[in-house]
This record gives structure tokens, C-alpha cells and sequence, in this order.
């Protein structure tokens, strides 16, 4: 009896370790639940036998039933793209994993199926690269235009670089002007709320601009029987004023604004806006013809109209008898009546001549004198 007891006791004993051994005997692995596209995926078997070795790992990667990556190795690394998964799976972007093992005992194990999704990376449209001009001038202003989009889902954040990052810009549109020549490297980073992420690297070159400025002849205010030249000079190859001319000096006699366009051998262009040229025009030449010297200061003084506008004026003055009383080399309305002994001429007529350096002909008229 006590011999039977202990049988049954071994058996049961046996038969609960190999239960438990058996038990353990299982295929699995783990993996991402979800990646994005073209990210390296990575497939691990965590797989547990007892008493054996496994020799093969297969792994069914669209769950199709065939097992098609073999390996003796327990990790499987594999990449998905959004046109592989378009061809192979109709365009889902989610696809079925299962792995079997083989053990040294021949046995075969199946792990339960894990699902790994795959989300979109954005991509660009239309071009392999976002919007920008690749060549431009110094102080242009550029367009920047980043055109990522995503099949699903939504991007978050876009960045732009310039020269490793030294600026960075977040918005989608925007200009910018650059203030040095030279190339300028070119990055734009696109991420999804999925942080699924992609860039476009490119560069510009940045041209020098020419340089020069505008010299004037004379005075930029002169009256309409003068003119002035307008010279453009600096490091340029060729030009073109606003007046149509191309060569480097111009002569102007009318009011206004000129533009010179200057450009250098790079194709670059800049303009030299000129002063503004004020051109008077020149009225005939007139004096006052009446002074009371009664010291009401009205009419107390000679002037020459507009005198500014004759250059230097030579003046005589002359009673009725002939008499000069008085007389300017350079004349500046400054006759108040008075002879060269300080006193005030008498009342009558008187009459004058003026030479002035600006008027051909000699002028003559009379003063009035009252007292």
C-alpha cells in the first residue's frame, strides 16, 4: 500500500514538472507598436524553451502565412517605406507580425500576432526640396516657402537653418535678406504630431552687389539757364540713368530726382538715387524804384529783386546832374539813401545802372527819393 502511495505521489509529481516545463515552452518577441516610415524597425524574440535550443526564427511580416525572413539569430532589423507598403499591402500602413521558432527537438512554436503601425513622414510637393532661390544678390529679398505636407495626421513644427543652425526660422512662409556674400547652406526639418520627421538640404549662393556713389559738378539748386553734370563712380561694369543715357557722367538742367542703375560683372544691380536738383527759373532781372527817407522804415532801402539769383552785382548811382553817389563792387541791398559822407541825398530822381555777372546786358532805371 505505502509502495503504491509513493508511485502515485512520483507520478503526479512527474507529470506536474513536465506541465510546467511545457508550459514554458512558448514563442514570442517584442517590437515597436508604432514607428515611422522609412525608420529602421527592430524585432526581438524573447522566446522561452526548456530542455532544447532554438534553431530557426522566421518571422511573417504581412501575416500571409509564410514566413519568409529565416534567420538563426533571435533579432530581426528591417525597414518599411511608404511605397513598399503602397505596393505590397493596397496602401496600408499598418501591417501583422508573427514569428515561429524551431527548437533542436523539432518543435515548432507560434507567437500571437503584433501589429506595428506605420505613420507618415512628411514630404514635400511637387519638388525634391522647399521653395527658395538658389542664387541672388546681396540685400535681395528672398522668398521662403516651405511646402511639407502629410498623408495623415498633422505637422506640428517646421524649422529652417542657415549655415549650421547659426538662425533658425519656424515659419512656413517667410523672406529674408542677406546682408554678406557668399554661400549659405540650407536645411528645412518638417516633424508630425506622430514625431515622425523629414528635411531637404540645399544651398545659396549669395552674389556681391556693386558699389559706387554720385558726385555733382555744382550746386544742386541753381537757376534754368545753368546745369549741372552728374558723375556716377565706384567699382561697376556698366550703367544706365534714368534718363535712358549709359554713360557715366550725365548733364541735367531740369528740377527732380536721377537714377543711376549700376551693375557689376555678377548680373548684380543696385541704384544711386541723386540729391534732389532744384531748378529755379530765373525771372528779369527788377529793382524797387521809390525810397522815402523819413525813417518809417518803409521803403527806407534800394533792393534789387531776386538778387540771389544774378550772381555778383556791380551798382552806380547817379543824381540828375551826373553825379555818382553812390556805388558797389558786389552789391547786397544795402542802399539806404545815403551819400559817401553818410548824409542822405536830397529828394528827387536818381538814376542807376546794375552789371550783374549773371545778366548779359546792363541794366538802368530810376530811384524815386522822398523825404
Amino acid at each position: 500500500m505505502i509502495l503504491k502511495l509513493k508511485f502515485g505521489f512520483l507520478l503526479f509529481l512527474t507529470l506536474c514538472i513536465s506541465s510546467t516545463l511545457f508550459a514554458q515552452n512558448k514563442a514570442s518577441f517584442t517590437s515597436p507598436v508604432q514607428v515611422c516610415e522609412n525608420a529602421d524597425i527592430v524585432f526581438r524574440s524573447n522566446s522561452i524553451v526548456s530542455g532544447a535550443t532554438i534553431t530557426e526564427y522566421a518571422w511573417d511580416l504581412n501575416a500571409d502565412g509564410i514566413f519568409e525572413k529565416k534567420t538563426t539569430v533571435d533579432t530581426l532589423l528591417t525597414v518599411y517605406y511608404a511605397d513598399t507598403l503602397s505596393k505590397k499591402y493596397g496602401g496600408q500602413h499598418s501591417f501583422d507580425v508573427q514569428l515561429r521558432i524551431v527548437t533542436s527537438l523539432k518543435d515548432t512554436l507560434y507567437s500571437p500576432k503584433r501589429t506595428v503601425k506605420i505613420n507618415y513622414v512628411p514630404v514635400l510637393t511637387n519638388s525634391n526640396t522647399s521653395y527658395y532661390d538658389t542664387v541672388a544678390c546681396k540685400l535681395d529679398t528672398l522668398k521662403f516657402f516651405n511646402n511639407y505636407f502629410v498623408s495623415e495626421g498633422t505637422i506640428e513644427n517646421t524649422y529652417w537653418y542657415f549655415n549650421n543652425a547659426d538662425e533658425t526660422y519656424t515659419q512656413t512662409f517667410f523672406k529674408r535678406a542677406f546682408t554678406k556674400a557668399g554661400k549659405y547652406s540650407v536645411k528645412t526639418l518638417a516633424i508630425t504630431d506622430k514625431n515622425c520627421r523629414n528635411s531637404s538640404e540645399g544651398s545659396i549662393r549669395i552674389k556681391e552687389i556693386p558699389t559706387g556713389k554720385l558726385t555733382y559738378s555744382g550746386d544742386t539748386t541753381f537757376y534754368n539757364d545753368k546745369n549741372i553734370d552728374i558723375t556716377a563712380v565706384g567699382d561697376f561694369s556698366s550703367l544706365v540713368w534714368s534718363t535712358t543715357e549709359a554713360t557715366p557722367k550725365i548733364n541735367v538742367n531740369k528740377s527732380g530726382y536721377y537714377i543711376a542703375s549700376i551693375k557689376n560683372i555678377e548680373g548684380c544691380i543696385i541704384k544711386l538715387k541723386s540729391s534732389v536738383i532744384n531748378v529755379l527759373i530765373e525771372k528779369p532781372l527788377q529793382a524797387t524804384n521809390l525810397m522815402t527817407l523819413n525813417d518809417d522804415n518803409k521803403n527806407d532801402g534800394w533792393k534789387i529783386l531776386e538778387i540771389e539769383a544774378y550772381g555778383v552785382c556791380e551798382v552806380h548811382v547817379f543824381d540828375r546832374n551826373g553825379s555818382e553817389v553812390f556805388t558797389s563792387k558786389d552789391y547786397k541791398n544795402d542802399w539806404n539813401g545815403k551819400d559817401s559822407s553818410g548824409e542822405k541825398v536830397p529828394a528827387g530822381t536818381y538814376y542807376y545802372t546794375i552789371k550783374a555777372s549773371e545778366v548779359k546786358d546792363i541794366i538802368k532805371g530810376t530811384i524815386n527819393v522822398l523825404h
